[in-house]
């Protein structure tokens, strides 16, 4: 059996709008386009400074006509509330925090080659909806529901009795199948526990970080944050960003980039050609072979690391960056690291620009 892994995510900032309007003003505040979302679907999207940086970035789901669903990582979620109580009239549209008062889980196992689906995880989920503790038919109503499921979809559903929310995700990339259940956070120990029983097993943040670098997926207050236009985090490949809706803060920027010019950097995923990357303090320069600094790593898993590159690197570019063990000093100490050569006082690992994330297929 494909180890099926369980993640909680319940640290993630959750956040309710109603009202006749609710779709209509959010719409306005983010850079994906709301207003085509049918009930049960749902999108990835930024929320943009007035200058066109990310202010945070999040997943929206439509509830009903006149509600909808928001969340988003803690580090950038924990100031959503005051932004909204700033931008969201109340006589339009009602928002609340619920991220005291709910649990969210991820449950993902990696899809096995030449199978479109993890099979042991489908048959966890179905036996949760007919609640028994033995393994159910995969072809079953949820079962196909669930593997029909586009990304960000979200059905209402009950595992074991529980209630919950089950939404596809994509964020550890397109060789992984993964769901979130969000749910009340009464109820959230005992899903944990029936999940735990029928075979998921739990893993800790470091484990989701592995995963979430080894695909490239950009991590709010790490890889971009209100310092970073969404091309440069690769919004646009993430599907975060509609050209053709009507206006939000922070657009005129971002479409000027996109008819009319393009961003000098971007976020790539980077081969460590180094027997010891845990060594690297980030975020670490990255420099040419002529010694120009043309980057810096933010995020690194074993050998691969994500890094924001200038975009005349080529794919496939051997680079240099960091300090190796026989360096005791960080790299801000390091003679070179901000200056015209690689780092001169201490031997530097190598770096290979790799191409396009697998988690931007």
């Amino acid at each position: 059996m494909h180890s099926i892994l369980l993640f909680n995510r319940s640290s993630r900032t959750r956040i309710r709008f109603s009202g006749a309007k609710a779709i209509e003003t959010i719409n306005g505040l983010v850079t994906n386009d709301l207003i085509p979302l049918t009930a049960n679907q749902g999108c990835y999207a930024c929320i943009l400074t007035a200058k066109s940086k990310i202010l945070a970035d999040v997943r929206i789901f439509k509830i009903s006509p006149e509600e909808l669903f928001m969340d988003a990582a803690p580090e950038c979620g924990a100031g959503l509330p005051d932004f909204f109580k700033k931008y969201v009239n109340p006589r339009l549209a009602k928002f609340e925090d619920v991220s005291a008062a709910t649990g969210h889980i991820t449950i993902a196992a990696e899809i096995p080659p030449g199978a479109n689906e993890a099979k042991e995880l489908i048959e966890i989920l179905t036996q949760g909806s007919t609640g028994t503790d033995t393994p159910a038919n995969t072809s079953s109503s949820l079962g196909d529901t669930l593997l029909s499921l586009p990304q960000y979809s979200h059905i209402e559903t009950e595992l074991w009795g529980i209630k919950a929310m089950l939404v596809r995700t994509p964020e550890l990339g397109p060789t992984t199948m993964a769901f979130d259940l969000i749910t009340s956070l009464e109820t959230l120990p005992d899903l944990i526990s029936r999940l735990s029983t029928a075979g998921a097993k739990t893993a800790d943040e470091n484990e989701w970080e592995r995963r979430r670098i080894q695909v490239g997926w950009p991590k709010w207050g790490v890889d971009m944050d209100d310092n970073t236009f969404p091309q440069e985090a690769n919004m646009i490949e993430l599907n975060a960003i509609s050209f053709t809706k009507g206006c939000y803060i922070g657009q005129e920027t971002v479409a000027r980039i996109h008819y009319r010019g393009h961003v000098n950097k971007f976020l790539r995923l980077v081969e460590i050609q180094s027997a010891d990357s845990k060594h690297i303090s980030l975020p670490a320069p990255v420099f040419s072979a002529e010694g120009k600094e043309v980057g810096t790593i933010t995020s690194i898993a074993g050998d691969t690391g994500i890094a924001m590159i200038r975009r005349e690197i080529e794919d496939g570019a051997e680079l240099t960056s960091g300090a190796s063990q026989q360096s005791e000093k960080p790299l801000s100490d390091l003679e070179g690291s901000t200056g015209s050569s690689p780092l001169p006082s201490a031997v530097p690992y190598k770096i290979r620009v790799k191409k396009t994330a697998q988690g931007l297929a």
